[in-house]
């Protein structure tokens, strides 16, 4: 949606920002910084403070995080000696919090202004509020005082005034009518956001104040924020066992995160592992869309596990249960992962970029193993009959009074499809049963999605009508089947 009105969509270009790698990152800061004459070193001194950024961001990949730095770093003076012991994020709000000082003569320490950004950014993560009115900022301002100097004083007007400076902050930006019809101000960067939010939860967290069972249990945290609590933590991550308990799934989501980003960074063969107490309460839970990374879940139980879009990363899976676990969408990279996985109800799933479709996952393993929850008597379907019956539930759809019908709608095609059996046909069946040649799209028809054309070829319409009687596949349907089959 284009905000100007006097433009259209197609006279609007967008533009991404790539991230930068360290080189990029040094390059961009010399042709800022670099001077004729200059000895002050500021370049030399700005790339040792970028090769020394240990905290897991990869700040200096954003360009603006670079672009902020730059400005930052123009006036100020810093002896090598001070680079080991900054992390990068917290060198940039330092100078911040002195520059706002300078600038604003209001005189408020680091640890006030800390408490008044994270004040605010508690109170996002806790209530999804965005901006904020100028009374409720005074509010967090006067509270963040009263914290960091453990007494309350009600100020008078001189007082008043010099609290309103934190208002225009630097980390904050105004916007007219956000709330109501009142000048509003929130946190003026998503990079920013992540980082108080972050400080803020570990600041709640480590003495397990009720405010962050709250917060983890309220809403997922992005990675961003993760990474912020975890390196404001500083030391090894523990969960609170008075949470553990109390967790709902959106809890168990947001520790999971915690526990992925507490991996040293670049680190692929150390993994941390599940703390047992919370190990114990993974089966049966909504882990969707969840990126796990560098965790030791071996014999860990996740059966019955919604784990829709979720990514391991780096993890030991084996020996896990995965029984009637549901994986949709589900991506395994760098895993050790033995053939348990099987057991688990597999709509699609990737294993090092090699995707699985419902049982091609157990005949990855030459001896899957049966699922607890199935008759042991029975087998599990082989990889052919299963392409077999959705082909032919899929062309039976244009089989109506007799005959094939000539053409059906896209909601027609689909119809009565299990939610689990949707990937496997929209992404692969759609495309092989075009390109042998049963289904076009109408494309000169209108609507979202064309309506199909299965083919007039009569050898194909044979062996449409012979797999939709006998469940025999003619040569034809098996040039299908063979396009579907994964071969071992």
């Amino acid at each position: 949606m284009v905000g100007d009105p006097n433009l259209v969509e197609s006279d609007v270009e967008l533009l991404e920002l790539q991230a930068f790698d360290k080189t990029q990152a040094k390059q961009f800061i010399k042709k800022k910084l670099d001077r004729v004459g200059d000895r002050s070193q500021r370049v030399e001194r700005a790339q040792k403070l970028i090769e020394r950024d240990a905290g897991g961001f990869g700040i200096y990949g954003s360009p603006f995080f670079l672009s902020e730095f730059v400005e930052l770093i123009r006036g100020d003076k810093f002896s090598i000696a001070k680079l080991g012991a900054r992390e990068f994020v917290d060198f940039l709000v330092q100078v911040a919090y002195k520059r706002e000082r300078e600038r604003q003569g209001h005189g408020f320490s680091d640890d006030e202004q800390q408490r008044f950004l994270e004040a605010i950014a508690l109170d996002m993560l806790q209530s999804g509020a965005a901006y904020y009115a100028l009374e409720d900022l005074e509010v967090f301002a006067l509270e963040a005082i009263a914290s960091s100097q453990e007494t309350i004083n009600v100020p008078d007007p001189e007082g008043r005034r010099r609290v309103s400076k934190l208002f225009s902050h630097h980390f904050l930006s105004a916007e007219e009518g956000q709330v109501g019809s009142s000048q509003a101000a929130t946190i003026r960067h998503q990079v920013w956001r992540d980082y108080y939010q972050g400080t803020s939860l570990a600041r709640a967290l480590v003495p397990a104040l009720p405010e962050a069972l709250l917060v983890l249990n309220r809403r997922d945290l992005s990675d961003g924020v993760a990474r912020s609590v975890v390196a404001a933590i500083g030391a090894e991550l523990t969960v609170p066992q008075q949470f553990v308990v109390k967790f709902n799934d959106v809890g168990l989501r947001n520790v999971l995160r915690l526990l992925s980003a507490a991996v040293p960074v670049g680190d692929d063969g150390q993994l941390n592992a599940v703390p047992s107490d919370l190990s114990e309460r993974l089966s049966g839970r909504d882990f969707r869309d969840v990126t796990i990374s560098g965790l030791d879940l071996r014999g860990k139980d996740l059966r019955h596990t919604n784990l829709s879009g979720a990514l391991f990363s780096n993890c030991d899976l084996r020996d896990v249960a995965w029984d009637g676990a549901l994986l949709s969408g589900t991506a395994f990279v760098g895993c050790s992962v033995d053939s348990r996985l099987s057991t688990a109800t597999n709509a699609s799933s990737t294993i090092d970029d090699i995707e699985y479709f419902g049982p091609q996952l157990s005949d990855r393993w030459a001896e899957p193993i049966l699922t607890d929850i199935t008759n042991p008597a029975e087998m599990r379907e082989s990889q052919e009959d299963y392409v077999l019956r959705i082909i032919a539930g899929r062309l039976a759809k244009f089989y109506r009074g007799g005959r094939l019908d000539s053409a059906i709608s896209w909601p027609a095609f689909m119809g009565g499809l299990p939610p689990i059996d949707r990937d496997f046909v929209i992404r692969r069946v759609v495309r092989a049963l075009k390109t042998e040649g049963f289904v076009a799209e109408d494309r000169g028809a209108h609507g979202s999605r064309p309506p199909f054309i299965l083919t007039g070829d009569v050898g194909r319409r044979q062996d449409v009508l012979l797999l939709i009687h006998d469940g025999v596949a003619g040569e034809t349907i098996q040039a299908v089947c063979d396009r579907l089959v994964r071969k071992a």
